[in-house]
């Protein structure tokens, strides 16, 4: 018998064929085995999912193999990646939406400020998002602001001079 997930492809009068039955089975498991590999492949050239490929990217980004864990190296590819972005919104969007579930970025032009609005948000990725935004900040926009909304109202300032993170509890406004 032809394993079902084959039979969708041959005509019926394979179906009772030893030689086709002997043929799928045997088959089956290299065709499993190169589906898999094909997909390896695939990953490779997605960053989060590089392992072995992660000397390519290297090779690309630093012109030789870093050292340090898979989670260094990507974490430095992606900055060197970062570093070649655009100080725009859709940058600014992109980046925010890396660490949390982004409502909206707001630019203050008389404050040189730019606020990353979130609905939620795991503050630990606080340091991350402002060290990105750090990274590639034009000199005129002095400090970043991060808000998360529901349960916890904070508000995060950066300094643009100093290098430390400052996060300040905001209590909910009050309803009249």
């Amino acid at each position: 018998m032809i394993p079902l997930r084959y039979r969708e492809k041959v005509p019926r009068q394979w179906y009772e064929t030893h030689v086709a039955e002997t043929h799928f089975e045997a088959a089956g498991g290299e065709i499993d085995y190169q589906k898999e590999r094909s997909k390896d492949i695939q990953n490779q050239f997605a960053l989060p999912y590089a392992t072995w490929g992660l000397d390519i990217w290297d090779w690309i980004y630093f012109g030789e193999k870093q050292i340090g864990s898979d989670e260094e190296r990507r974490e430095a590819v992606r900055r060197k990646n970062l570093a070649k972005a655009r100080f725009t919104l859709p940058t600014l969007r992109t980046i925010g939406s890396a660490v949390g579930d982004l409502k909206d970025v707001e630019e203050i032009f008389s404050q040189k400020k730019i606020t990353f609005h979130f609905r939620s948000m795991d503050t630990s990725r606080i340091p991350q998002l402002l060290g990105d935004f750090h990274h590639i900040r034009p000199v005129h926009v002095k400090t970043a602001t991060v808000s998360i909304e529901p349960e916890e109202q904070m508000n995060a300032y950066y300094g643009s001079v100093a290098t430390r993170l400052k996060i300040i509890t905001i209590k909910p406004a009050e309803v009249n």
